[in-house]
């Protein structure tokens, strides 16, 4: 039911960027069905088909969908399409005659449409034998390839195969019972979406429900603010761009994301504008009886309102700052950057205690100005002190999407990374990063998520050789940008360890496996080689390379993260060479990509059964005293304790053949039989 509540809302949400394309779609679709061009010689003549081929009373529907209880087989044939008529290409067609689907057709076996119960029995030989030509020509045969040659002698399995039972078996549905299963199966459906949504009395949300706020038209102004209406996130288009608008699921996360603000205009980055179309108030239950609350601001900028570059809370009786442009530096001063929500919610009666707006204005160019909006929902914490929680990547298997779990340091002192390791840090014009040191400032890189294969590149651009030669300059390999924005251990044993599993605890050792960098054998240090005016040795991919297994229950396997490589490769950078003597521009390009392997589950595959237990406990090895005899006659102990027992004289003969030998078996046996016929006596007495 969770599930079904889930999809239905989300599919809600997304109705408004959707409806347009599922109306075009639907209409092409029937385009394509219904107005299909004919041949000339083809026509309707008439609007109703008449007179309709076959007998209703036997050829079609459930007449020929078959009864397991009556003994009635289906009929199976997909592609006869055409009633009365040999389909083309049809092997189980029975309108079909044997020349055509062995001849023509080229089907494999003459197969015939229906099914009897899956198996043959010795019985039907008899049939199949003295099958006549015309039965045969009739599409009658045998029900394999092998034409009677294996048959089931004896059937004592009462199954007679699986079926799905018909719900209009004893009677049919009403009008009202098709109606709730449409609703409850199909949601979310079109009607749906261009429904008025009925206004909610609940006094609390409940998991996906759409996150509401005030419905004003404008920030500052009256208008529709009594109504509540959704609160809203710009959504990010395929090309990247801020387009449309999203709405904020209750306690469900949306993730940071990026988009390229909506006009190259200084007044579209202002807060006041971005807030215009959100909302001043947040709803803390969806009734309309429940009071509306205004948000608390927390804004970083440049100025005496933030300090160290953190947020702070923004006075609620003072205006927003507005952005603004600066003729002198042709940039826009408070624009507005990143807008994520932050809201406090009662997990038990599900009320938005609390709710936070958090801003972050900066000075920038209008024209290329990225935007950064998130929303995300945090339990309100109980009196006493909140339990000690971390975000895992599964349970204990891998979850696809989610982040490979990292940490540095000796194997018995592990520090756990708290976020995902960041592959080729760049700028949004991929531009490969230039120092360490911006790693923090970077807009964009990729990130080591499980299961998903990626591949992306950067470049530094060199406008004239001098350029390159300055730039290829012996380095390091820990002292290259985009290396050292790893913070691999170079020295260690170790680069560092990945989780095995997604809730590896970085105080269970045997739970990490260790990161391995592979080196060129060119090495990575970079040299000039003047006479080719070529750069060598210059990096050119990171490939991070993950091996893992599926491990534990088949019905439930997890996944287990077994090694990982980060294999480097360096390859040379040569001047360009421009046409007619042109300055061009030439370009060092670098890549980075990961890749999932997974290890083959063939030959792992076994089926787990427990041990016979024990009936007798593990017999003491003073158990059959004095009856004690030793063949060993190297351990002076036991060879000692055989001499005294049984005699010094047999002892020494060691002869397997002699009478003591027989003897002491025999008294072994009985005092077995013994002490088993005592404990067998004495359970049956009491």
């Amino acid at each position: 039911e969770e599930g079904r509540k889930g999809g239905r809302e989300e599919g809600r949400m997304r109705a408004l960027q959707t409806v347009g394309l599922a109306f075009v779609a639907s209409a092409l679709a029937d385009s394509m069905q219904y107005d299909e061009l004919v041949f000339a010689w083809q026509s309707y003549e008439a609007y109703y088909i008449s007179p309709v081929a076959g007998d209703a009373s036997t050829c079609c529907g459930s007449k020929i969908v078959g009864d397991p209880a009556a003994g009635k087989p289906p009929y199976d044939c997909n592609c006869d399409l055409v009633f009365g008529e040999c389909d083309i290409g049809c092997c189980c067609d029975p309108e079909c005659t044997l020349v055509n689907r062995q001849s023509v057709f080229g089907c494999t076996k003459n197969e015939s449409a229906g099914r009897d119960d899956g198996i043959r029995t010795c019985s039907d030989m008899l049939v199949t034998v003295n099958l006549p030509q015309s039965a045969r020509d009739r599409g009658w045969s045998a029900y394999n390839d092998l034409e009677g040659i294996l048959c089931i002698q004896t059937d004592n399995s009462d199954a007679r195969g699986s079926y799905f039972r018909d719900p209009e078996v004893d009677d049919e549905m009403s009008v009202g019972e098709i109606a709730e299963e449409i609703e409850a199966e199909g949601s979310p459906l079109f009607s749906t979406w261009a429904s008025i949504p009925p206004s909610s009395t609940s006094t609390g949300y409940n998991l996906n429900d759409t996150t509401l706020g005030d419905g004003c038209l404008f920030i500052g102004s009256d208008r529709a603010c009594s109504a509540r209406a959704p609160i809203q996130l710009p959504a990010r288009s395929g090309d990247g761009r801020c387009e449309g608008v999203r709405w904020v699921p209750y306690l469900r996360e949306v993730p940071p994301y990026t988009c390229a603000a909506d006009g190259a205009r200084c007044e579209a980055l202002s807060a006041t504008r971005a807030l215009s179309s959100a909302s001043s108030r947040y709803a803390p239950a969806p009734s309309s009886s429940v009071a509306l609350k205004p948000f608390r601001y927390f804004i970083k900028k440049e100025g005496t309102n933030s300090t160290n570059g953190t947020f702070a809370e923004w006075p609620a009786d003072a205006q927003l700052p507005a952005a603004a442009y600066l003729e002198r530096t042709g940039k826009c001063e408070d624009a507005m950057v990143l807008m994520q929500y932050r809201f406090y919610t009662n997990g038990t009666t599900g009320v938005i205690t609390e709710a936070r707006v958090y801003l972050e204005l900066s000075t920038v160019d209008a024209a290329s100005a990225l935007q950064t909006f998130g929303a995300a929902f945090e339990l309100t914490p109980a009196a006493e002190p909140a339990p000690l929680t971390r975000q895992v990547s599964g349970r204990p298997g891998y979850v696809r999407g989610l982040k490979l779990l990292v940490a540095d340091g000796p194997l018995e002192a592990l520090e756990l990374r708290a976020e995902p390791l960041r592959l080729l840090q760049r700028s949004a014009a991929g531009v490969c990063l230039q120092s360490a040191e911006d790693a923090a400032t970077a807009q964009s890189s990729t990130a080591l998520l499980f299961g998903e294969d990626a591949i992306a590149s950067c470049y530094e651009a060199f406008s004239h050789p001098s350029d390159l030669e300055e730039w290829c300059q012996p380095t390091s390999p820990p002292e290259l940008p985009l290396l050292a924005a790893l913070n691999l251990s170079w020295s260690s044993a170790a680069a560092a360890y990945v989780g095995a599993y997604g809730d590896a605890h970085p105080g269970a050792p045997a739970d990490w496996t260790a990161l391995e960098v592979a080196v060129p054998s060119s090495g990575l240090t970079r040299e000039w080689h003047a006479p080719s005016q070529t750069c060598r040795n210059v990096l050119s991919m990171m490939e991070v390379q993950v091996l893992y297994a599926q491990v534990g229950f088949t019905e439930a396997p997890v996944r287990k993260v077994l090694g990982v490589r980060l294999v480097l490769t360096a390859g040379p950078v040569a001047a360009r060479r421009c046409t007619f003597g042109a300055n061009c521009s030439t370009l060092a390009i670098v890549s980075a990509a990961t890749s999932f392997v997974e290890l083959p589950k063939e030959g792992r595959a076994y089926t787990f059964v427990p041990p016979i237990p024990e009936l007798l406990p593990d017999i003491p090895a003073d158990f059959f005293n004095p009856f004690v005899r030793s063949d060993d006659r190297r351990d002076s102990t036991t060879a000692a304790q055989g001499r005294r027992q049984l005699g010094p004289a047999a002892a020494v003969r060691g002869d397997d053949r002699v009478p003591w030998r027989l003897w002491g078996m025999s008294a072994v046996c009985a005092s077995l039989a013994a002490t088993l016929g005592r404990r067998l006596v004495g359970q049956r007495v009491r």
